[in-house]
């Protein structure tokens, strides 16, 4: 299943005959309708899970590859110390407590309590959320700046981050942020290249 929940399947699989057929399932474990029923259907039928990039954590699996979020999430925090010091000033951006995907909670989870417990000089001065769309973004990173116009540090935690990390770097014409990200991609690669 993908992130909307549709069923990623090669050409000419009849989904339905094979799930029948196979031995056990490997799925991106969203928090979804969709995935709570596919698991009952799974447990019912004696069929084992396992779980990529994230898990459903109150199903029954026999296995997860992928990130600790919450150690992400201290790590962030860790280096959000190095470059913007440890009085640094963050806001944060993410898609938003609704994802169906735990690695945002788990991510703020983890940054949040290495704040508290190991830097309590810093100070996370908001929570954002990453908008749909370019314009939505750039309003949203502008009102950022007017609103806290010491920020020196920026944790954007989720995927279709680079978008919101583009506008930053178009509204800081001074270079007074940092930003710190997650799962590199092409588009944040060109960002970085760029400084």
């Amino acid at each position: 299943l993908d992130t909307t929940g549709r069923v990623i399947a090669p050409p000419g699989l009849d989904v339905k005959a094979a799930s029948e057929e196979q031995d056990g399932y490997v799925m991106l474990g969203l928090d979804t309708p969709l995935v709570r029923n596919f698991l009952k259907k799974s447990e019912r039928r004696r069929k084992p899970v396992m779980f990529y990039n994230a898990c459903v954590s109150e199903a029954e699996y026999i296995g997860y590859i992928g990130c600790n979020y919450e150690d992400s999430g201290r790590l962030a925090a860790g280096l959000a110390a190095l470059a913007g010091g440890d009085d640094a000033r963050v806001c944060i951006f993410s898609e938003g407590g609704d994802s169906p995907i735990e690695s945002y909670r788990e991510r703020l989870r983890g940054f949040c309590e290495e704040v508290r417990t190991r830097y309590p000089a810093m100070r996370i001065l908001d929570v954002r959320a990453i908008g749909e769309g370019q314009k939505e973004n750039e309003t949203a990173v502008r009102q950022l700046f007017l609103d806290f116009p010491d920020v020196n540090l920026i944790y954007v935690i989720n995927r279709s981050d680079y978008g919101i990390c583009r506008e930053i770097a178009r509204a800081d014409k001074a270079r007074q942020v940092r930003i710190i990200t997650n799962d590199l991609v092409a588009e944040q690669e060109e960002l970085m290249r760029a400084g």
